[in-house]
This record gives structure tokens, C-alpha cells and sequence, in this order.
């Protein structure tokens, strides 16, 4: 739990044991759904509608291959990231939530596949930002590689989807960005600020 953005050790203190088991409650209930689940997402345009219903039809297929539940193959918030987010390349996919590198490697060519024909209907601010998000991840596995550890080391998705999003152009305006600490300001504040102002 030390692990989780956000958690620190009195949270843990305070809320670990009640945490702990409406986690395992979910797992529990994960384990039998049937797909009839709530959708977290509803499409706004045809071609959100178009990629949703392809992915779902692909995740049906591969959980049935598996016999699985569909949450294992991916749950519905990826799916549902991956229609706002569209990637188009793997460095995208790096930054969906729920999608690490074992996801990638089983499904990341099949996902590619599906949502690659859709990536190009996104608004432009949208992929300004994709295009920005996808060199954050991409310095962010760079980075992992380099000193040996894994991405979530270096930095937390949520922290670098907002990086992108916001599009710092200081390190003043990085340091209100939600997860960037002054340490981690300090080590890796330069290189994102050089990444933010390519363009």
C-alpha cells in the first residue's frame, strides 16, 4: 500500500484494513462477472462509439479464449481510456491506465491494430497532448531503463498525463502540477521542462 499515490503512512494507519478488504470484496466479485457490468463510459461522437464497440467485441473474444472474466484481459477503465486517448503507437499505450508492460507485450499489437484507424479522429488539443504524453512516457521507460528500475520509480502516469495535459513551460508552473515533488523537481525538472518546450 506504501506504493499508492496518495497514501501515506497515517492513511494507512487509518484506512489500510478498510481498504484492504473492499479491495479483496472487488476481487472477489471481479472474478465472477459475467461482462454484464455497468459501462463507466458512454460515447460522445460515432467514432468514440465505433473504437468502444471494437474493443469490447475484441475483449469478449480474448476473454473467452481464456476463459477469464473481461477484467483481466481489461478493465473497463482502460478500455475507456483507450477510446479518449486513442494511442497510435506503443509509447501511447505506456501512458493508458491499467496497461503496464505485460498488457503491452500479450495485447499491445492487437490493441494497436483496433484503435490505430480511429487515433486520427481526435481533436487537435487532444493530439498535442497525446503527442506530448507519448515522449513523457517514452523519456519516463528511458529514464527506468537507465538507472535500473521500473517507470513507476521515475514517475506515476497520472503525474505525467497531467504534465501533458498542462504543458509547462517553467518549472515554476511543473512544480504546481499535482505528484511533482521538489525532489523529483529537482532531479528530473530540467529534462521535462526541455521535453514540454520542444515544439
Amino acid at each position: 500500500m506504501h506504493q499508492i499515490y496518495g497514501l501515506g503512512e497515517a492513511k494507512i494507519n487509518k484506512f489500510g484494513i478498510d481498504i484492504l478488504n473492499v479491495c479483496g470484496n472487488a476481487a472477489e466479485n471481479q472474478s465472477g462477472q459475467t461482462g454484464n457490468e455497468e459501462p463507466l463510459f458512454t460515447p460522445q461522437t460515432e467514432r468514440e462509439q465505433q473504437l468502444q464497440q471494437k474493443l469490447e467485441t475484441w475483449r469478449a473474444e480474448q476473454a473467452a479464449a481464456k476463459q477469464c472474466a473481461l477484467g483481466k484481459v481489461l478493465s473497463n477503465i482502460s478500455l475507456t481510456d483507450l477510446v479518449v486517448f486513442t494511442p497510435a503507437e506503443e509509447a501511447d499505450l505506456l501512458g493508458i491506465y491499467g496497461i503496464g508492460s505485460e498488457r503491452i507485450a500479450q495485447y499491445g499489437q492487437a490493441i494497436l491494430d483496433i484503435c490505430r484507424p480511429y487515433a486520427d479522429g481526435l481533436s487537435e488539443p487532444k493530439q498535442a497532448e497525446r503527442h506530448l504524453a507519448r515522449r513523457l512516457f517514452q523519456w519516463c521507460l528511458d529514464t527506468a531503463r537507465y538507472e535500473g528500475g521500473e517507470m513507476h520509480d521515475v514517475a506515476k502516469k497520472q503525474t505525467l498525463r497531467a504534465i501533458a495535459k498542462a504543458r509547462p513551460q517553467t518549472l515554476t508552473a511543473l512544480s504546481k502540477i499535482e505528484g511533482v515533488s521538489g525532489e523529483w523537481l529537482d532531479q528530473y525538472g530540467e529534462e521535462i521542462i526541455e521535453i514540454c518546450t520542444a515544439d
